[in-house]
């Protein structure tokens, strides 16, 4: 009798600290422990003593990591809890972004959340709560940022723009792509009862949408984006995400 063993699930684990005198080996050994509670197979650890709040260009591990899922077969990526992966709001957004295009799932052991729903498709309401996440990840470094100046009208006068303005604005924003992805998950309903009865979908093909029906498309996006504002605004006003947006931005606003 031939017995088969069931493939395991491969992951990977982060780890992050912010300064070369703390250590990120308690990280590592209950991220290692729940894996082996859950029977995944471990394929590599990355781990890095830099601050959260650099962009991910200066994060070897971070590049490394994001490299790595694109030409290795993982499904999910452990970390410890969400600022392990970046305090940075555009950057951790972006790297979520990054995970679910490859269809790799990030699990963060303190929240028990997960971005990837068990048939591959996002979790809405985790992608929520990242979001909300990320804005209060965002907050408490503009509020470390505002203690540490010389004081409240020194930071006004600054003419930064309002933490608590920028939270309503994130939180409003992951309303809106909850909704969206509430609207996409009944049209996918739609289509496939629509194929089960013989119908088709998608377009043509050899159909390629005109420069004029992109920007049509995005007319909104490109008219906030030549304004001068923000990515995390424009996001937070539209629920369009941040890679497509920096792909307006440089396509059709190259002096914004």
């Amino acid at each position: 009798m031939i017995e088969y063993m069931e493939e395991r699930t491969k992951v990977v684990i982060y780890a992050r600290v912010s300064t070369s005198t703390q250590d990120y080996t308690r990280q590592i050994t209950e991220l290692r422990n729940y894996a082996w509670k859950q029977n995944y197979q471990i394929v590599k650890e990355f781990s890095e003593k830099i601050s959260g709040g650099k962009k991910i260009e200066e994060r070897a591990a971070i590049k490394e990591l994001l490299d790595f899922i694109k030409s290795n077969k993982v499904e999910k990526v452990l970390v410890y809890e969400c600022s392990r992966l970046s305090r940075r709001q555009l950057d951790f957004l972006s790297i979520i972004e990054q995970l679910t295009e490859a269809r790799v799932s990030l699990y963060i052991l303190q929240n028990g959340l997960e971005t990837l729903l068990p048939d591959g498709r996002p979790n809405p309401i985790a992608n929520l709560c990242f979001g909300i996440i990320a804005e209060f990840n965002n907050l408490e470094k503009h509020l470390i940022r505002a203690r540490m100046a010389s004081g409240y009208e020194h930071h006004r006068a600054s003419g930064r723009p309002s933490p608590l303005a920028s939270l309503v604005l994130g939180v409003i924003s992951e309303f809106n792509s909850l909704e969206k992805n509430l609207i996409r998950a009944r049209m996918a309903s739609g289509y496939e009862h629509h194929r089960a009865s013989g119908g088709r979908v998608g377009r043509k093909e050899g159909y390629r949408k005109s420069e004029d029906e992109y920007r049509t498309t995005y007319d909104r996006e490109i008219a906030l984006l030549s304004k001068g504002n923000t990515l995390a605004d424009v996001r937070a006003i539209t629920g369009t995400s941040i890679n497509t947006l920096r792909k307006l931005k440089e396509k059709y606003c190259m002096v914004c």
